[in-house]
């Protein structure tokens, strides 16, 4: 038969057995909550270290750590990354360039002309003199001749006269001035005197300077103008 228990006034029942009530049951849940975390806190606790790099702000799922098969003592590992070759894709767009899109046109440029060669000239020069008497003596008549050659690339002209003047110590004597027939590149002629002052020179006792100068007046465009004139001496007894 069940007892009473006398304290406060209200009769409470006393059994062989401690109340089973709502907070007994929370208490005992919690105890065994507690005793689980403390039993798994050394497997979990590292792989969550693991997972977040030391910070426990991971709430997902864990995994344990990988455990190294590597001895101590071994170099690090190379990491190998393999080359990939980018997947083909639509690339940038080109236009193929048309003949039609660019008219062409054939130019032709002619060779440049070659220049022209200057133009010929003649060129008079004396070749030599003579007199008649050939050895003339004080008092003597002299005659004087000389002969002529075109030395230059190109005829005289035709029509123009071919003056040669004849020279005692610096003085004219005599000229010949009738001859205007073209004398061409290489040709030699003979001008004797056909005119004065006097077309005869009286020979004085002595050495005199006799110079003979063709084309005295510059009837005739030449290519040397400096080698007209040819000087040589004689001497009468």
């Amino acid at each position: 038969m069940a007892g009473h228990r006398v304290g406060d006034g209200k009769p409470e029942p006393v059994s062989g057995r401690s109340p089973d009530g709502p907070g007994t049951r929370r208490s005992r849940l919690t105890m065994v909550v507690t005793a689980l975390v403390f039993a798994a806190a050394p497997i979990i606790v590292p792989a969550l270290l693991l997972r977040t790099g030391g910070g426990l702000t991971s709430t997902g799922p864990t995994r344990p750590a990988p455990t190294s098969t590597r001895p101590p003592d071994a170099p690090p590992a190379r990491t190998t990354v393999a080359a990939t070759s980018r997947p083909p894709g639509p690339g940038p767009t080109v236009r193929p360039l048309t003949t039609s899109a660019v008219p062409t046109a054939t130019v032709l440029v002619p060779a440049p002309a070659p220049a022209p060669a200057p133009p010929g000239r003649p060129n008079l020069v004396v070749v030599s003199v003579a007199t008649v008497p050939a050895s003339p003596r004080a008092g003597d008549q002299v005659l004087f001749s000389a002969v002529i050659r075109n030395a230059g690339t190109a005829a005289t002209p035709a029509g123009t006269i071919h003056g040669v003047v004849f020279l005692i110590d610096g003085l004219t004597q005599s000229h010949s001035a009738s001859s205007s027939r073209s004398l061409a590149p290489g040709e030699r002629r003979t001008y004797t005197v056909d005119s004065g002052p006097p077309t005869i020179w009286t020979a004085t006792a002595g050495s005199h300077r006799l110079s003979v100068w063709v084309d005295d007046i510059d009837r005739i465009t030449e290519s040397d103008e400096g080698d007209n004139i040819l000087d040589t001496r004689i001497t009468v007894t």
